[in-house]
């Protein structure tokens, strides 16, 4: 089961590199700070940004955070206490799934599929009231 894990993480890693490494971050070598995700206009461009600009350490947990921030602002409120509960069940699956991952890049991961869910949650939501959760491909849940 910990390899399993620990391949899946591995492939997430991966792919998350490998995204990272298709975009170019429009700052450059520049850093980048929690200040210039909220000027962003919305939640989904501050995703491609920090998405773009990602280290791929322990250090993006916080710009993560300031991404999330910004996604939640725009659904929270609309979601009704059981889809609240599903979200934050997700949240802790994101957080949970990089266990046997190295600290930083189990850091990372959590912080980055945590952006991820933020983001699809952000995106039903556009359109007004979020009828369901969105489909999520990220970790499962643990079931409580």
């Amino acid at each position: 089961m910990r390899y399993a894990i620990a391949l899946a993480g591995g492939f997430l890693l991966a792919a998350a590199g490998s995204l990272a490494a298709d975009r170019t971050c429009p700052l450059g070598r520049a850093p980048i700070f929690g200040e210039d995700f909220l000027s962003m206009p919305d939640c989904i461009a501050a995703h491609d940004l920090h998405a773009a600009c990602a280290l791929g350490t322990a250090g993006d947990a916080k710009l993560a955070a300031a991404v999330v921030s910004k996604c939640e602002s725009g659904f929270a409120a609309r979601l009704d206490a059981a889809q609240r509960r599903v979200y934050a069940r997700r949240g802790t699956a994101c957080r949970a799934a990089y266990g046997d991952a190295p600290e930083s890049k189990r850091i990372f991961a959590g912080a980055m599929c945590q952006e991820a869910l933020a983001a699809a949650y952000f995106k039903d939501s556009v359109a007004g009231t979020i009828a369901r959760p969105p489909p999520w491909s990220g970790p499962p849940p643990a079931q409580p």
